[in-house]
């Protein structure tokens, strides 16, 4: 991880560039929600309503816990918030209500700028599926029991026991239904685009994006990198 502390290594802010200033307020009791990064709603459905998973998002009507312990709506101009998982474009009057906002790291009372959460980067159930993706690629991209127990193995802790869908077979855990189970297990956890690329899907049209050229799996050279090292070359396209 890399560690983060309110008092001693400040700097950690998911939370206040995830989730939506109203919410903030009145649900957390702290200012200064951005509502800056939000997700859309191709990925939100990849989870099951079942999935545990799901509850890192916020979607929907937004709700609190009172000093009673009541359970209260989270009101905006007289009207209960409702957050949509679907955005209407990139440019819409009605954004600001629009997309699954992800609170996978807790949002603290405490304050969204200096959060107490360390920040994932590398974690034991990614060893277990890297060992799955290798068998299933050395196996014709298919599927052996070996990987579909990893697999099941991390997925388990997210669905009750016996719960419809809960567990892959060697038939379901397809190479497709892989990438997409990496991004339920690891969304927000900064592997995304690496995956897209080397599931060969990054380049693709999706949502308001158009398909894309190759060359764009690779950053280009920042200019300062290139002047000053003259043996480098600029990768292709740029």
């Amino acid at each position: 991880v890399v560690p983060f502390d309110a008092n001693s290594a400040v700097g950690f802010n998911a939370a206040q560039q995830q989730i939506h200033w109203t919410v903030a307020q009145v649900k957390y009791g702290i200012d200064d929600g951005w509502y800056k990064t939000v997700t859309q709603e191709s990925f939100y459905d990849l989870y099951r309503a079942n999935d545990q998973r799901i509850n890192q998002w916020l979607v929907g009507p937004q709700t609190y816990t009172d000093e009673n312990g009541d359970i209260q709506p989270v009101e905006e101009d007289g009207e209960q918030l409702v957050l949509t998982k679907q955005i209407d474009g990139l440019i819409s009057s009605e954004g600001y209500t629009q997309g699954a906002s992800n609170i996978k790291y807790e949002v603290e009372p405490t304050g969204l700028y200096n959060m107490n959460n360390d920040l994932v980067v590398f974690r034991l159930s990614d060893v277990l599926f890297m060992k799955a993706e290798s068998l299933m690629r050395s196996n014709g991209n298919a599927a052996n029991t070996q990987a579909v127990d990893l697999i099941n193995s991390v997925r388990a802790r997210s669905f009750a026991a016996g719960a419809p869908g809960s567990r892959f077979t060697t038939a379901t855990l397809t190479m497709n239904e892989l990438l997409n189970e990496r991004g339920r297990e690891f969304a927000y956890e900064m592997y995304r685009r690496e995956d897209l690329i080397r599931f060969k899907q990054f380049t693709k049209a999706w949502w308001e994006k158009p398909a894309s050229d190759e060359h764009r799996e690779l950053f280009p050279i920042p200019f300062n990198v290139l002047t000053s090292n003259p043996n480098l070359k600029q990768n292709p396209g740029y």
